[in-house]
């Protein structure tokens, strides 16, 4: 009966440690939700699993201790120590949000004092006539940033695995609330909120377990873009600075904002390219559409017509900014084309001019602003795990 004992107490320590991080792994086959509950479970009941284990442990080990043989005691004393081992290695050097500190102090300058390169992309957010500006080499090592913009209180997040984008409120249960990394689902990024202590999707915003499962934040319009791009529109942005203490971390993203692949969970077969290969997407309707970014950015600019909604692609010359916009002005549908000013087009019905802010700077109809769509850049395989009802459209060689 003690053997028995203690061998369950040294399990269930051990598995517990190392499940509520192994399911939540980048390199962990099994992504699925049912794996990420098991995590959950784990992770948020750590502390009476390890008094239960504990206590399981305790009288057989003393018992041992005092009058086992030598060999038994040598035993156990090696899997007390594993168990230790594992349980620093899964909650130290594998634990996410010990990995990728979050971003405490923020420093944002405006553009003539912008040590940033104007060609990096960022996460731009305009709100209440506040603009900023969030480079995603940034924002990619501490995966999100808090912050406020307009006085409202925002949750800035990207996804290095699947170069995922997205803008949330800061708000759960109506208060501004706190975030940590978890790790992946679905190898996307999960966060946790520390009032509810709820673990949150960061591709879709939706809670995945915990007492706030199946809620969503509420996402907020944002623009990805190069830094140029964004200050051409708002030159008065301000723009976050490195924090000089994660200087050796951000140097290693130093090129995650650019279309190429450089990662070693990413594997090089024709099958794995194609999924991990980027896509714009957006949201029509209920329904996901996506187009292949290397079409889109080779043709520069695309049109189409989705029920309800003719639309409009571009990307702009830098070959980073990209745009989704309705073009259907004052109940007629524009027809563009290129200029031979890469970041201006032009439209058929009347020959007006528009530049890459979706705004008419010459024509019938100047001054006339496009709708933007919410779009998004981010590998097919992500997109359309979360948007399984995704349109895949070709885009015709020119």
């Amino acid at each position: 009966m003690r053997n028995l004992l203690l061998i369950t107490g040294l399990l269930l320590f051990f598995l517990a440690e190392v499940l509520r991080i192994y399911f939540v792994l980048p390199y962990t086959v099994n992504q699925e939700i049912h794996a990420t509950q098991i995590a959950y479970f784990s992770y948020e009941n750590i502390v009476w699993i390890r008094i239960v284990a504990l206590l399981l442990v305790a009288y057989p080990a003393l018992n041992i201790f005092r009058n086992g043989k030598i060999w038994k005691k040598i035993a156990l004393f090696t899997c007390v120590m594993i168990s230790i081992i594992a349980a620093y290695y899964s909650n130290i050097y594998l634990n996410a949000s010990h990995k990728y500190q979050p971003l405490a102090i923020k420093n944002f300058t405006l553009k003539r004092d912008n040590k940033i390169s104007t060609d990096k992309q960022i996460i731009g957010v305009s709100l209440n006539g506040e603009t900023k500006a969030y480079p995603l080499q940034l924002v990619g090592y501490h995966h999100f940033i808090t912050d406020t913009i307009g006085n409202k209180p925002v949750l800035i997040t990207y996804c290095t695995i699947c170069r995922s984008a997205r803008v949330y409120s800061l708000l759960v249960n109506g208060k501004p609330d706190k975030f940590e990394l978890v790790g992946l689902n679905r190898f996307n990024a999960v966060l946790k909120d520390s009032a509810t202590k709820s673990w949150w999707q960061q591709a879709t915003g939706v809670a995945i377990a915990g007492p706030m499962k199946g809620k969503s934040l509420n996402e907020l319009s944002f623009q990805q873009a190069s830094l140029s791009s964004w200050l051409r529109k708002y030159p008065g942005s301000k723009i976050l600075q490195p924090d000089p203490r994660y200087a050796q971390q951000y140097a290693l993203l130093e090129s995650y904002d650019k279309t190429a692949f450089k990662n070693g969970i990413i594997e090089t077969d024709s099958a794995t390219y194609s999924a991990k290969s980027l896509i714009i997407g957006f949201v029509n309707k209920s329904r996901g559409h996506s187009y292949d970014w290397n079409k889109i950015n080779y043709v520069k600019m695309f049109e189409d017509t989705l029920p309800g909604t003719p639309f409009l692609i571009t990307v702009e010359g830098d070959n980073t900014s990209f745009h989704v916009w309705k073009r259907d002005v004052k109940d007629h549908v524009l027809e563009f084309e290129k200029t031979k000013n890469a970041n201006e087009i032009t439209d058929i019905n009347t020959s007006s001019i528009w530049n890459m802010d979706g705004h008419c700077i010459e024509g019938e109809l100047k001054g006339t602003q496009l709708e933007e769509i919410q779009s998004y850049q981010e590998t097919r395989e992500s997109w359309n795990s979360f948007h399984p009802n995704t349109d895949e459209s070709d885009i015709p060689a020119h």
